[in-house]
């Protein structure tokens, strides 16, 4: 049987292992936290990177400066969507849960459409956002306002004693790879223009077709539309007059021609999203001129 023998070198050996074992535990612990610590750090950054400058108005008409995102997103239609409650539902615009942060470097809180009125958004291209939280208001067959009603944010394109709102919605084809199952957007079309008019006095917004129907192709002939502009200028018979004929809206007064667009989107030094952003403003252009034409002699004749 062999003794074994334990020597003040030997005990030194066992120290020094033991010592360099436990500083390279704390080595790796030290270093996976510093990983971790950066990689949250970049989460950060890129979580920074899709807010946007932004005001925020209240109903009480106090305003507050920061940055938000997730509000507003997506302005393509599902097939899914076609399944929502309302016409708001399916593009969106009744978003009740986004962030906001008073500065860049804060925790962002999560908001709903509580005590909002306005959302402004300054984008990094210069370009400003402005929805209105409105109570919107739709008629019935019998030309009753239905006593239901939604608030949505309705993108603001003219503000006035009558306020429209506007917005292109699009659908996304995607075509799938069947050996490899993945899938890739094809093409990005517009389905058309959303509009809403509003007066002010009233407080409700109108969308000015028969979601019933295809509410989104421009009819200024519609019989909808016409009970539409009954209400939100009753206030001013004279003009009604003037621009309803046998309840049918005399609309050729305030068509215009369309010309040939000032910002060309086919210059090749644009980026697709530059040519997407400029075509999109161009459409609502057009879309918008007969209802601010109508505006402006409403508040001609009337104001």
């Amino acid at each position: 049987m062999r003794a074994q023998i334990t020597t003040p070198h030997n005990q030194d050996i066992h120290i020094l292992i033991h010592s360099t074992m436990l500083s390279k535990s704390k080595a790796t612990l030290l270093l996976l936290f510093f990983n971790l610590l950066l990689f949250s750090q970049i989460e950060d950054l890129e979580h920074a990177k899709i807010f946007d400058k932004c005001q925020i108005t209240y109903t009480d008409g106090h305003t507050k400066e920061g940055y938000i995102a997730f509000f507003m997103e997506n302005k393509h239609y599902d097939d899914e969507d076609v399944y929502s409650s309302s016409v708001e539902n399916i593009f969106h615009l009744d978003d009740n849960n986004f962030e906001f942060k008073a500065t860049i470097a804060d925790k962002p809180i999560n908001m709903t459409q509580k005590d909002l009125k306005r959302i402004t958004i300054y984008h990094e291209d210069s370009s400003v956002e402005i929805y209105d939280l409105m109570e919107v208001k739709k008629f019935d067959k019998e030309k009753n306002i239905i006593k239901s009603s939604k608030k949505a944010w309705l993108p603001l394109v003219k503000e006035d004693v009558i306020c429209l709102y506007q917005r292109n919605i699009y659908v996304n084809t995607i075509k799938t790879n069947d050996i490899k199952g993945t899938e890739k957007l094809k093409k990005t079309k517009i389905l058309g223009t959303l509009t809403y008019i509003a007066n002010k006095e009233q407080n409700i917004a109108f969308q000015v077709y028969d979601e019933r129907k295809n509410f989104l192709k421009k009819n200024l002939d519609s019989p909808y539309l016409a009970t539409v502009l009954e209400y939100v200028f009753k206030d001013c018979p004279t003009f009604l007059e003037q621009i309803m004929v046998n309840k049918k809206f005399k609309h050729q007064q305030f068509d215009t021609e369309n010309t040939e667009d000032e910002e060309s989107s086919n210059n090749e030094s644009l980026t697709k999203e530059e040519k997407f952003i400029i075509k999109d403003r161009q459409k609502i252009e057009r879309e918008s001129k007969p209802f601010i034409n109508l505006i402006e002699a409403y508040k001609t004749t009337c104001k």
